[in-house]
């Protein structure tokens, strides 16, 4: 079953950090889903982090990902998630990955108040270390 990967993950696929390789070997074998915003928070993450350069490694990334779209019922969810502190970009990956729960085995992320939000949620997570 795949994983559906926040931003938080994928630029550690990108950008060398303590958990990186702990991630890409969980990851390996999997199929990623996550949402469309990802491409957006992805390539500019990287490119701030690490120029033109790293901004390719991430388009490389993202081509390995099935991306789900922003749909009208991804919007209303998201908005109307707890707690209100949960940023809206997170707010659109927890819905998405929400949206698709069904098919996928855990939200993998780093990022604490999504990570919080979404075992409120009742959604498996995962975070390599």
């Amino acid at each position: 079953m795949p994983f559906f990967v926040d931003s938080s993950a994928l630029v550690k696929l990108v950008i060398a950090e303590r958990e990186s390789r702990a991630l890409a070997e969980a990851l390996a074998p999997e199929r990623l889903v996550s949402s469309v915003v990802a491409v957006v928070e992805v390539l500019r993450a990287s490119r701030r982090a690490g120029g033109d350069v790293a901004a390719e490694r991430a388009a490389r990334v993202l081509d390995r990902v099935e991306l789900v779209g922003v749909s009208a019922s991804v919007t209303e969810r998201a908005a109307s998630l707890t707690p209100r502190e949960l940023r809206s970009l997170d707010a659109i990956q927890l819905a998405s990955a929400l949206e698709v729960r069904a098919v996928v085995s855990a939200l993998v992320a780093y990022d604490e108040r999504l990570l919080q939000a979404a075992a409120a949620a009742e959604l498996e997570t995962l975070s390599p270390r």
